[in-house]
């Protein structure tokens, strides 16, 4: 019995192509959501209307309706930490793009949350100043239930824990993940 060779669909070689072109859209990708997001949160104004702010005023967010409830949502949950969420993008987006990787991806999506969270609890350890729009203060809720709990774990444990001491050891914890 003869056995047939399996042909293949595309020439040689178009496989690796069209995979380096997908590449490259996801990473343009990447770095447009990162520019969409920047013009949001930069365009935050705290009447806009969102899920805890209802107004009958038109929506000053550069982009509208969407872009109020997602800077009013990260901004209210990380602070401004949320930001480097931004930078994160564009720099996953331009190894997709012009190198076609990202070296160990699930490792860096994983870290993604701790680092964010410890740049939140960084924050969250400075004065807010009066013209800051949110009573989350700059870490965002997050950042303020973390450095409380981290207060409170290290009470519990006897530990009399400095509050700048956490927000400088969560800080270069932050700068370490998101320098990885």
């Amino acid at each position: 019995m003869a056995t047939r060779k399996k042909t293949a669909f595309l020439p040689a070689g178009a496989e690796q192509f069209l995979r380096a072109k997908w590449l490259e859209a996801c990473g343009l990708g990447l770095i447009a959501v990162a520019v969409a997001l920047l013009a949001a949160l930069a365009s935050y104004h705290p009447t806009d209307p969102s899920l805890n702010t209802a107004t009958g005023s038109a929506t000053r967010n550069l982009l509208g309706y969407l872009g109020a409830h997602i800077s009013d949502i990260v901004l209210q949950t990380l602070g401004l930490s949320g930001v480097l969420l931004a930078p994160v993008a564009v720099g996953w987006g331009w190894r997709l793009w012009k190198e076609h990787t990202l070296q160990h991806p699930w490792l860096r999506l994983a870290l993604l949350p701790i680092g964010l969270l410890s740049a939140a609890i960084a924050l969250a350890t400075l004065r807010t100043p009066e013209i800051w729009p949110l009573a989350a203060g700059l870490g965002g809720y997050a950042g303020a239930w973390a450095l409380h709990s981290l207060v409170a774990a290290g009470q519990n444990a006897g530990i009399a824990a400095e509050i700048a001491i956490i927000g400088l050891v969560s800080g270069v914890i932050s700068a370490a993940i998101f320098l990885y």
